[in-house]
Parts: C-alpha cells; structure tokens; sequence
C-alpha cells in the first residue's frame, strides 16, 4: 500500500484527478523504477487523503475511488485501487486555470493550446478538456469532471503543443476526447457529468 500525499488545487474542496495522475506516476514509478500510468479511472470524489493498493482488490469496508493500471517496459500491467482514508487534506496551493487556458483556441470541436508553460501536461489536458466541453455542451445538470484517461504511451514531461478533439459525446452525460501532444496521439480522456 502506498500513501498519496495530495493537496487541494485552487479554491477546490475535493482532489483533483490531475493530481492524482502526478502523484500516482511518481509513486509508481518509485515504487517498480519503471513504467508508465496506462490507465485512471475515478468513480468518485475525494475529499481526504488517499492510498494506492497494489496487492489485491480492496474490501467492501474501504472506500475506493478510482483505479486503474500502470504499464512496466517489458508489457507487465500492475493494477491498482484508490482508496480514501479518514486523514483529512490540510493544505492546498494556487492554480491559476483562466492563465493556462488564456492562450488557447478553439475551433469546431477542437481545441489547441500552442504554447508551453509552467504546468503538468496533464494538468493541460484536463482543463483544456474542461474549456472544450463547456464551449460545447454548456448547459448541463452538474459540472463537466475528469472521469477517465487512458493512455497510448507515456505522458510527456515536456511539450509545445496540446490538441484535444471532441470524438463523441452522451448529451449532458459523457464525452470522450483524444489527446494529441505535439501531432502525436497520445490517448483519451473522459469527462463525465458530476457533482463535486
């Protein structure tokens, strides 16, 4: 069992799936030097502080919020739960989204963001998503959330470059989006319709 030690993003008051995308990697990858995170899915927010299980499915006594697979080099796939605890989260840091997505654009069902900047590439992805699903599907009952990513390849440390295309979408209830770093398709993310 490994302990995630997450912060809340901005004015948030649950953890965001970006930051589990980050914290897992590192984690991850501490934990087996090698590998890359093929797959995160979330059935719900969190509001505490969480832990990945590697040994086997949890028990119906513990919380699992998500899960998903991590991909070693030589094609071994490592499964993983995500199980909140009962330790609260006692800190969170700024995250400026309105700056991150500034200079991006969007056209028809597309949306690009042609600069690098100061953040993850996956915290690119997923507010861009956010930005694409609101231009396009604006009134909905909730909040268009990360729900899903699964990747192709290894996310990137570095890029130019982030396109997110609309391929489908379940009016007002999910949308699924392919991610292309540097006119390179990298994978797919999901967004759902929640209430954080």
């Amino acid at each position: 069992m490994l302990k995630l030690d997450l912060k809340y993003k901005g004015s948030r008051n649950y953890l965001q799936g970006g930051d589990f995308f980050d914290a897992i990697t590192s984690a991850l990858f501490d934990e087996t030097g090698d590998g890359a995170l093929k797959k995160l899915c979330f059935k719900s927010f969190a509001r505490n502080q969480c832990r990945l299980v590697l040994e086997k499915r949890p028990g119906k006594s513990e919380y699992q919020i998500g899960n998903g697979i991590w991909l070693k080099s030589d094609g071994e796939e490592i499964k993983f739960w995500i199980v909140e605890s009962d330790e609260p989260v006692l800190s969170r840091y700024p995250f400026d989204e309105d700056e991150l997505i500034a200079p991006s654009r969007i056209v028809g069902n597309v949306i690009t963001l042609a600069a690098g900047n100061r953040y993850s590439a996956i915290e690119n992805i997923v507010a861009l998503t956010k930005k694409l699903n609101y231009a396009l599907t604006p009134d909905i009952n909730g909040k268009w959330v990360f729900g899903q990513i699964e990747m192709l390849k290894p996310m990137p440390t570095d890029f130019s470059e982030i396109e997110i295309i609309r391929s489908s979408e379940r009016k007002g209830v999910f949308s699924c989006n392919q991610v292309a770093i540097d006119n390179e398709h990298v994978g797919e993310i999901r967004f759902i319709v929640g209430q954080p």
